[in-house]
């Protein structure tokens, strides 16, 4: 019962994370980051931590950025069925 409680809170402070850094990520693609490697960059800049206060590689900014933290599933759709104007920054990284 206890792991149980303890999953659901690290879930839950990881898609309220996720939901954090999701205006900075578009800002970063605005100010021209076309990379996972680039964003994580404009991320660490910035000095924007991750969820365990560390520095960002490509591979968490890709994980972040797949979370939805209203359903705690996932992100995996086409690219045809993405909603580019909420991540609009994953958009070439969809599978």
């Amino acid at each position: 019962m206890a792991r149980k409680s303890a999953v659901a809170s690290i879930k839950a402070r990881a898609d309220k994370h996720a939901a954090n850094i999701l205006p900075i990520n578009k800002e970063a693609q605005r100010a021209g980051a076309t990379t996972l490697r680039q964003i994580a960059e404009a991320l660490n800049a910035r000095g924007v931590a991750t969820v365990r206060e560390g520095q960002w590689p490509a591979t968490s900014v890709k994980n972040t950025a797949r979370r939805r933290p209203e359903s705690n599933r996932p992100l995996l759709v086409k690219p045809s069925e993405f909603d580019r104007d909420r991540f609009a920054f994953v958009a070439p990284f969809c599978i």
